[in-house]
């Protein structure tokens, strides 16, 4: 149970991911996975983040191979207002997607080019640094923005 435990904390952003592209699959229209992909990887995930860098910092900081730091609250706060965002653009129009879209793609591919410095320049090769963390990063941004334009392209605005 000790060693699972990691291994899931790990994977929850790739676990909502996919939970978003099996409801996806219910509806098959770019606008449902745009919005499952707010809801649930940008929206429950960014909230957790925020959860496991608020409240359990030492231990978010060596799953991910760093040093504890005052900084993980300001990653806390970014994750706390763009979970809050993606749970609110869940409903709302694709204008609000395009923004909360934006706003989330810069900041994942930001955390993913961070991790990819730690390993190259810090030789970080903690799966809680290059593992599934790094893989949702690149995913779920490139996933929720080609939804967002697909969703342009069919001609959904509302």
């Amino acid at each position: 149970m000790e060693k699972s435990f990691p291994y899931i904390l790990g994977h929850i952003p790739l676990i909502l991911m996919g939970l978003a592209i099996i409801l996806y699959m219910f509806k098959w229209t770019a606008e449902a996975l745009c919005r499952y992909m707010l809801l649930l990887p940008i929206g429950i995930g960014s909230l957790w983040n925020f959860a496991f860098h608020t409240f359990a910092p030492e231990y978010a900081a060596h799953f991910i191979g760093w040093q504890s730091s005052p900084f993980q609250y300001e990653v806390a706060a970014a994750n706390l207002g763009l979970g809050l965002a993606g749970i609110v653009a869940f409903r709302k129009n694709w204008d609000v997607a395009l923004a909360v879209t934006v706003m989330a793609f810069f900041f994942l591919m930001g955390k993913a080019y961070a991790h990819l410095l730690e390993m190259f320049f810090a030789a970080d090769y903690t799966s809680g640094n290059i593992g599934a963390i790094l893989h949702a990063e690149l995913l779920i941004p490139l996933l929720l923005a080609l939804s967002l334009c697909l969703w342009k392209r069919d001609g959904h605005r509302n």
